[in-house]
């Protein structure tokens, strides 16, 4: 069985601005719980047999910590899920429609919602229903971050973004051929670009050509230093990175997924699957007709019963899990 772990807060955002006149006979807001049904019956159509995952946003303290300005520009947006709950004025929280489709809910108070796909990406077998010599595992996200964990058994799949950009797949060679760079080396490669929707500093009019031959084959800001990452510079370009190394090391960590590993990750689901009753009451609050009508097909393709056993199992493998990474204590992805 393979894995699809949905950024639930880029789902939340993109639903609510693309279904903004739904609402129930109660006036109560329900495009986000549409867009989030449509997106889990899309997802299982497109990987039948595959569990969902969505990871809902934390706090960002230990990066903020690090760097004050971090997304210091978005004080006019929500930041955790319980806020974004509030602003979109929902009256029924996803987590319900989520938990009763089949799929499972990650959330953890310290992490962000990258975090807790990088942890489950870097530790899939112990979080997830698969096998661990045979699995595959999606990422269901437009956050370009993500590229940095692609490999050859993780790819992003992302949305449609407006009307000119289709739903695309993004592979090892998709990166490769979109930013210039492998994605082991797209956390070094952006901690010299920044990251403007995060408030993250990048060096201006710094030639992409030159970094992108600078960064081939190193993983990480000390490795681009103290090799050979400066030889592909003038000497005036040399003195600018050299001068912004220590803010590089900054972006580094910042960027790089996930924040930490050592952390046991909760995970919430129903333990037999797809819960048919609940979810056509759900749907029966939200008055989503058009599901409600095919609600005998949903059940089909949302609870088959190979899903229904390894979802069982994942609850019976999760009483019993310790720490998920042993003599990794105190790691993180930046050390």
């Amino acid at each position: 069985m393979d894995a699809i772990l949905v950024d639930a807060s880029h789902l939340l955002y993109r639903s609510a601005h693309t279904f903004t006149s739904l609402e129930n006979k109660a006036g109560h807001p329900t495009g986000v719980h549409f867009g989030v049904m449509r997106a889990i019956e899309h997802l299982k159509k497109a990987c039948p047999n595959s569990f969902i995952v969505f990871t809902l946003d934390g706090r960002s303290d230990a990066r903020r910590e690090l760097f004050p300005a971090y997304k210091g520009n978005r004080k006019d947006q929500p930041e955790t899920h319980g806020d974004i709950v509030h602003d979109f004025g929902m009256r029924m929280d996803i987590t319900s429609l989520v938990k009763a489709a089949g799929c499972a809910i990650v959330h953890h108070p310290h992490y962000e919602s990258d975090d807790l796909i990088g942890m489950l990406a870097y530790w899939p077998a112990h979080y997830l229903p698969i096998n661990e010599l045979d699995w595959k595992m999606v990422i269901y996200s437009g956050d370009d971050d993500f590229c940095q964990l692609v490999t050859k058994k993780v790819s992003i799949l992302k949305p449609p973004a407006g009307k000119n950009t289709p739903e695309r797949w993004m592979t090892e060679k998709e990166v490769q051929g979109e930013w210039g760079v492998w994605p082991e080396s797209m956390a070094l490669y952006r901690s010299f670009l920044g990251d403007s929707g995060d408030n993250i500093p990048r060096i201006p009019r710094i030639p992409r050509d030159r970094l992108q031959m600078a960064v081939a084959g190193k993983t990480c800001v000390s490795q681009f230093y103290d090799s050979d990452g400066l030889a592909y510079f003038n000497p005036e370009w040399k003195r600018k990175l050299t001068e912004f190394r220590s803010q590089a090391e900054i972006n580094e960590r910042l960027t790089r997924l996930p924040w930490a590993i050592e952390d046991v990750l909760p995970i919430e689901y129903d333990e037999y699957g797809c819960n048919i009753g609940n979810l056509k009451t759900i749907l029966e609050k939200l008055e989503f007709s058009s599901f409600l009508k095919k609600i005998g097909a949903l059940e089909e393709l949302l609870g088959p019963t190979s899903y229904a056993k390894a979802v069982s199992s994942l609850a019976h493998r999760s009483k019993s899990r310790q720490n998920p990474a042993p003599g990794l204590e105190g790691a993180s992805s930046g050390s």
